[in-house]
C-alpha cells in the first residue's frame, strides 16, 4: 500500500527507513522512490533514498540496486537533459546529498583504500556497479557533474558540492581532476567556461598525487594539461 500512496507516503517511508533500516524495508523504499513519477520528486524524496545509500548493510548486500538508486538520484537531478533553473533546486538538492554520502563513506578507512584501489573512475558505470559503494558513488557524483557540464552549468558552482562536502583532501582532488579530464570537450569549445576550467585545473593540479598509489585517470588528466595548456599558465601549476 506504501509503494502505491506515491509522494503522499514520503514523510512514513523517511521514518521508516531511519528507525527500521532492515533490508526489506529499504528495498521497498528504493522500489516506492523509482515508482513516484518524476514530475512529483522533491528534497523529500531524496531525503528517503539518502537513507538508504546511508545503511552499510544495504549497500553491502545490495550493490546492484544501489547503483540503480543512484542512477535515479543523477536522473532526477536534470531530467531528460533539462537544466532545472530559478526556484527549481531539485538538482541542487541531489548534488549536495550526493557529496555528503560520499563524504561519509570515504571517512571510513577501508573506504577510502577501495576507492584508492580503483585505477580508473572511467571504467565504473552505475548500470553495472562494482560491489564497493564508495566507488559507485564517485562515479555517481561525476556522471551528475558531467550532465551538468554539457548542459553549461559553471564549472564552479558543478564542483561546489565535492568542494563542500568532502574533508579528505586527496579524494577530493582526484575527483576535480577526473571530472576536469571529462567535462574537457565540452568546456573547451566556450571562451568563458574554458577560462573558467583552466582557473579550476591549476587549481587541482597543485593538489593532485596526495594518494597512496598513482591512479591512471590522474596520469590522463596531467598528459591533458601536458597537451593543451597555455604557455602563460605553465609557471601557475
Amino acid at each position: 500500500m506504501v509503494s502505491e500512496a506515491g509522494m503522499a507516503a514520503c514523510a512514513l517511508l523517511t521514518r521508516l527507513v531511519r528507525d527500521q533500516p532492515e533490508r526489506f524495508v529499504l528495498a521497498r523504499a528504493a522500489y516506492w522512490a523509482r515508482d513516484v513519477p518524476v514530475a512529483e520528486r522533491t528534497g523529500q524524496w531524496v531525503a528517503v533514498l539518502e537513507g538508504v545509500l546511508r545503511s552499510r548493510a544495504f549497500t553491502a548486500q545490495e550493490s546492484w540496486e544501489s547503483g540503480q538508486v543512484l542512477g535515479d538520484l543523477v536522473g532526477t537531478a536534470h531530467p531528460e537533459g533539462r537544466l532545472r533553473t530559478g526556484m527549481d533546486r531539485l538538482g541542487v538538492i541531489i548534488r549536495s546529498a550526493l557529496a555528503h554520502v560520499l563524504d561519509d563513506r570515504l571517512k571510513d578507512e577501508y573506504g577510502g583504500l577501495q576507492a584508492e584501489l580503483v585505477n580508473e573512475l572511467s571504467t565504473i558505470t552505475l548500470a553495472d556497479p562494482p560491489h564497493a559503494i564508495v566507488v559507485t558513488l564517485m562515479r555517481a557524483v561525476l556522471d551528475l557533474a558531467l550532465a551538468e557540464a554539457r548542459l553549461g552549468v559553471p564549472v564552479v558552482q558543478r564542483l561546489r558540492g565535492v568542494h563542500g562536502k568532502l574533508s579528505a583532501a586527496e579524494h577530493r582532488a582526484r575527483l576535480v581532476a577526473v571530472h576536469l579530464t571529462e567535462s574537457w570537450p565540452h568546456d573547451s569549445q566556450r571562451a568563458e567556461a574554458a577560462a573558467q576550467w583552466w582557473q579550476a585545473a591549476v587549481d587541482a593540479a597543485r593538489d593532485v598525487g596526495g594518494g597512496t598509489w598513482p591512479n591512471a585517470d590522474l596520469a590522463d588528466f596531467i598528459a591533458l594539461l601536458e597537451a593543451h595548456c597555455p604557455h602563460e599558465l605553465r609557471t601557475q601549476m
